[in-house]
């Protein structure tokens, strides 16, 4: 069981990772911040004025981490402003993405009921700010307050249910389908809009990220990448994808057009080589 962490605790390997991290004093913004995490969604305000005196404010700079895969710390986190992803590493040292989590969700569900070690590594995409409820804390007012203890029990469930549906996809689910899903889905998550029903996803996406989300090689993704490019449902702009033709796009993610995604016999096109950065 890890010790609960408090804004003066020192760096541990079991608890939070400090590098790249900035700590925020406590204050009453707190409690405004949690109205719209989804986990204390209309809870009344005596609990959550109880929630927010346990809690502190961290600030994390892009690319460091939370919490590390086989950690011992059981904190709770609500995410406040930014974006992070909860990946895992496999036997094979390959890194295979879980998640992409954003303001209002939260992670850390499952250590802070069974205090096992971290299932996943959860890293900062971006700048972001997340609440830290410790384990310790936060679990004595479960038992004061049952509605949070129902509440993260459908937390757990929800998560459960979004892993499920994740293995479903990747056992169903060509390579073309599940790139096209996760194109959209972080396009919802974390794209910008050009008008006129165009998207950009952000710049620091490399085939290699995507290729981690959908559990593909980089080489494949590359491929459905080029033949997209080709019939105009994305461009490169700059460093950046863009979508083009969400409509077809997402025809592709329901399972139709695969034929054309997998067997594409022309060489990838150069603008889809040209996405990655050097280093990625």
């Amino acid at each position: 069981m890890g010790a609960a962490l408090t804004e003066s605790s020192p760096a541990r390997s079991s608890g939070l990772h400090m590098r790249n991290t900035s700590p925020i004093s406590p204050s009453p913004q707190i409690e405004t911040l949690l109205r719209e995490v989804g986990l204390f969604s209309g809870v009344d305000e005596r609990t959550l004025h109880l929630l927010a005196n346990i809690a502190f404010r961290r600030s994390l700079a892009a690319g460091s981490v939370a919490v590390r895969q086989g950690d011992t710390d059981a904190a709770l986190f609500a995410v406040t402003d930014g974006l992070l992803q909860a990946s895992v590493q496999a036997s094979d040292g390959r890194e295979i993405v879980l998640s992409v989590m954003r303001k209002g969700d939260v992670f850390g569900e499952l250590s802070l009921l069974d205090r096992k070690v971290r299932s996943a590594t959860v890293t900062a995409l971006r700048t972001t700010e997340v609440v830290v409820f410790p384990a310790d804390k936060l679990v004595a007012l479960m038992r004061e307050e049952p509605e949070l203890s129902l509440r993260m029990l459908v937390a757990v469930v929800d998560l459960v249910r979004r892993l499920t549906t994740r293995a479903e996809e990747l056992s169903a689910l060509a390579i073309p389908a599940r790139l096209a899903k996760k194109l959209i889905e972080l396009a919802d998550l974390c794209g910008t809009s050009l008008g006129s029903g165009h998207t950009a996803l952000p710049p620091t996406l490399s085939q290699q990220q995507l290729a981690n989300h959908i559990q593909a090689t980089r080489e494949s993704v590359n491929k459905s990448l080029s033949a997209w490019m080709k019939e105009g449902i994305l461009e490169r702009s700059a460093t950046q994808l863009v979508i083009l033709n969400r409509a077809r796009l997402a025809t592709f993610a329901q399972g139709g057009g695969e034929e054309h995604g997998r067997t594409s016999p022309r060489a990838p096109d150069a603008r889809a080589v040209s996405l990655e950065r050097p280093g990625d």
